[in-house]
């Protein structure tokens, strides 16, 4: 049998603050991001854009990254400005929720445009109904309502990731329930 390799520490202090800095939050902030926070675009009548794109896919992100509500993510971004010491506005909730479904013409990383996007060329193409009819969503709608019941009845479903194991996860768990009384 092999015996197992002890390491000793011979730097204790420096170990044990490299530790501590793996949790540490270091906070900042691109001034270039800074600067392109507000909208200085053409204005039109009407419209509310105080905020650039940037500004709404940066709080976006947050909400993405960390599984916020959009109440969250702009409370987030606020402490996150406090704490940089930055004096910029935060877009509302309300303001994310009416910006997130706009095109943002722009490309992602690798600079092909973003899926979000072609659907939502699309739709305005041909209008909301006719991009659910022609992606299948009033079907897939039709299919999903009773496995969401189920799920709101029985808990999370769904483990197994074949279709003959998932039917008998539904299966075992209506006998369950029709067994204790319930239904």
């Amino acid at each position: 049998m092999k015996k197992k390799t002890s390491y000793r520490i011979r730097n204790w202090p420096a170990y044990n603050a490299a530790l501590l800095g793996r949790g540490s939050l270091t906070l900042w902030g691109d001034e270039e991001a800074i600067r392109s926070w507000r909208y200085t675009g053409p204005t039109q009548r009407g419209a509310q854009d105080h905020y650039a794109d940037t500004a709404i896919r940066c709080v976006l992100t947050l909400r993405v990254v960390f599984h916020l509500a959009l109440r969250a993510a702009e409370g987030l971004a606020r402490s996150v400005f406090a704490l940089l010491a930055v004096d910029l506005p935060v877009p509302s909730y309300s303001t994310l929720s009416r910006r997130a479904a706009k095109i943002w013409q722009y490309g992602n990383c690798a600079g092909a445009p973003w899926q979000r996007d072609a659907n939502l060329r699309a739709i305005r193409r041909q209008g909301r109904r006719r991009c659910k009819q022609e992606s299948g969503y009033h079907r897939r709608s039709l299919a999903e309502a009773p496995f969401f019941r189920c799920k709101t009845l029985f808990g999370p479903l769904g483990q197994a990731r074949a279709f003959s194991q998932q039917a008998t996860e539904l299966l075992a768990a209506l006998k369950s329930d029709d067994a204790s009384g319930h239904a």
